[in-house]
């Protein structure tokens, strides 16, 4: 079986490799993203990492000027996701697709669970 993890920052996604695989992982850059790679109980084993958030959430040109627009008006804008590093939503999409597995190995809290799954959702509705 092949998993795939995601981890939020480079330090843990080194961290998560060492311990599984008992400090023999090897890593490859793919396009700029490092992505390490070892095998654990005959699983194999790819594993990346975000950089924070690579989905930015703003608001169309026309709201830039937030002084030029109502408060009111903001609330109710539309919201306009850009990738910020397609590098890496690139090198998830092309692991993603080989997986049987993805494990959001993202920080412990609300925000690293939101880095995650956008993450893996943006991936997975851009490859269809």
């Amino acid at each position: 079986m092949r998993k795939l993890i995601i981890t939020e920052k480079a330090n843990a996604a080194r961290r998560i490799s060492t311990i599984l695989s008992n400090g023999k992982s090897t890593s490859k850059s793919s396009g700029g993203v490092t992505v390490i790679s070892f095998t654990h109980d005959g699983d194999d084993y790819d594993v990346v990492s975000l950089r924070g958030h690579i989905i930015e959430l703003d608001y169309p040109s026309e709201y830039n000027d937030w002084s030029a627009s109502s408060p009111v008006d903001l609330i109710y804008a539309p919201q306009v996701k850009t990738v910020r590093v397609k590098s890496i939503l690139t090198a998830i999409k092309q692991l993603m697709g080989a997986a049987d597995e993805i494990i959001i190995a993202t920080d412990f809290d609300r925000e690293g669970e939101l880095i995650g799954m956008e993450t893996v959702k943006y991936a997975e509705a851009d490859m269809s």
